[in-house]
Formats: C-alpha cells, sequence, structure tokens
C-alpha cells in the first residue's frame, strides 16, 4: 500500500539522517542526491525559508524522498506563493542548482512513487499558485503532467534543451560528428600538441581519481571566472 505525505522540516539533522538512509539503498542515485550535497544545501537555507520534506512510504517502509521550499508572496499580498522542487526559489541564490532532478528513490520503489510524491505536494502545501520544476530527469517530468493532469491543473513548460550522450563505439568517436565539429577538434588538439603530445589513461586508483577531480575542478573555476561568474 502505497501512502505519499508532506509536512514542514523543523530538525533538518533528522531529514538528513532519513535522507542518509534511504541514499544507501538508492544505487541509482546521482551526485545532487548525495547526503553531501543535501547537506550543503541546507547550509544555505535562511530562517524565512519555509521547507517541506515530501515521502513516499510502501507498506509503511520508506521508499521515496523530496524536498521543497515554500516562498512568500512577491510582490507581498498579491504575488505568487510557489513551491520549488529542491531549490530555494530565490533568483539570487539559484545560480546553482541540481540537474536530472528526482525523488530521492529506494531500488525496490514502486513504479508509481513518483507520482505519489508529485501528488503529495499538491495536495499537502494548501494554498499554491504553482510549483515548479526545473532540470528534471525523464522519469519526474512524467510524472508532473501525470499528476497535475489528474488533479485538473495545467503544466507550463517554459524551456526543453536536448541531452547529449557520447557512444563509445569501436570506430573512432570524431568520425561521428559534423565536419565543422571534426575541424574544431582537430584544430584544438593541434594547438594543444604544441605544448606536448596528447594522452588518455584511466583514473584507476583512488589517488589517481581525486587528483583528477582535483584538476577538473580547478579548470571549471577557469572556466567560471573566464565568463566573469
Amino acid at each position: 500500500m502505497i501512502k505519499h505525505a508532506i509536512r514542514p522540516i523543523t530538525d533538518p539533522s533528522d531529514f538528513l539522517s532519513d535522507w542518509a538512509t534511504l541514499y544507501a539503498k538508492a544505487s541509482e542515485a546521482s551526485f545532487f542526491q548525495s547526503p553531501a550535497w543535501i547537506r550543503a544545501w541546507l547550509g544555505g537555507v535562511r530562517e524565512i525559508d519555509e521547507l517541506h520534506r515530501v515521502e513516499v512510504r510502501a507498506s509503511g517502509e520508506l521508499v521515496a524522498l523530496g524536498v521543497v521550499t515554500v516562498g512568500r508572496r512577491r510582490p507581498p499580498v498579491i504575488g505568487m506563493r510557489e513551491a520549488w522542487f529542491h531549490e530555494f526559489g530565490d533568483p539570487k541564490r539559484a545560480a546553482i542548482y541540481p540537474e536530472y532532478g528526482d525523488l530521492l528513490l529506494r531500488d525496490d520503489a514502486p513504479p508509481e512513487a513518483r507520482n505519489a510524491g508529485v501528488t503529495a505536494l499538491i495536495d499537502g502545501i494548501g494554498v499554491l499558485d504553482s510549483a515548479v520544476f526545473r532540470n528534471l530527469a525523464p522519469g519526474l517530468a512524467d510524472a508532473v503532467r501525470c499528476a497535475a493532469q489528474d488533479h485538473g491543473l495545467g503544466v507550463r513548460i517554459l524551456r526543453e534543451q536536448p541531452v547529449f550522450t557520447c557512444e563509445l563505439k569501436a570506430e573512432p568517436f570524431v568520425e561521428t560528428l559534423s565536419k565543422s565539429l571534426q575541424t574544431k577538434i582537430r584544430r584544438a588538439c593541434k594547438l594543444y600538441q604544441e605544448r606536448g603530445a596528447l594522452t588518455a589513461g584511466l583514473a584507476a586508483t583512488p589517488e589517481d581519481r581525486l587528483a583528477a577531480w582535483n584538476d577538473l575542478k580547478r579548470l571549471h573555476g577557469v572556466a567560471w571566472r573566464a565568463r566573469g561568474q
């Protein structure tokens, strides 16, 4: 039997404990669902933020968990009252946001768990003008559409963008790309080779992975600062 609920988060430590326990049983969880990310995200919560936990239980066992922020009306009284899934709902703090947004789902969660979670949000918070979901995984996007339809609500899609995958096939990957992109890649390789030979290797040890991770973080920061951010 599936039961869903939504209630205010009064003790973040209890919520984090439940999250970590469920995360250990969710092998498909993303980085943005890790206890480390959620703990850091909760660190940005302000006293005026209204946080709620969304939970789904099957036969009494917790199988899905999420978090939403209910914003204050902007402007006051006449503004929209919105719930934001895994976000603060504050544009000034929205520069960093999760990708592939989804409920944290236990491996044996029933197929209807996502729909039940969205239904808990729709039914449980009271008077809302809208609920905002961004950067959703396909499964949760489908659940939002289904739950909205079941409640006679509309879904307004503000933007969709494609996600590209890299198929590591036997033939050279570059040859599967457009001619113009092949030219750009080969030009970039030639410029890099002026600094030294290009090599590729697998980060096989924990030390190698940590070194690669630190290099990626450094280069990521360089790219953002170059854009003035």
